[in-house]
């Protein structure tokens, strides 16, 4: 499955997201998933990010 969202972070910045999930893929995973690879996320230093949902 392909979802297409706007992140919108507490400090009010936004992004926006292609997601691509296994339809067994729960809505909390995903959230799990972008908050760990976020790059802008505080704490967690420029760059990097990644990919996948687990």
């Amino acid at each position: 499955m392909r979802l297409k969202l706007t992140l919108v972070r507490a400090d009010g910045t936004d992004d926006d997201v292609v997601v691509t999930a296994d339809a067994a893929t729960t809505v909390a995973d995903v959230a799990q998933t972008i908050a760990r690879v976020d790059p802008r996320r505080p704490g967690t230093g420029a760059g990097g990010g990644g990919r996948g949902a687990g």
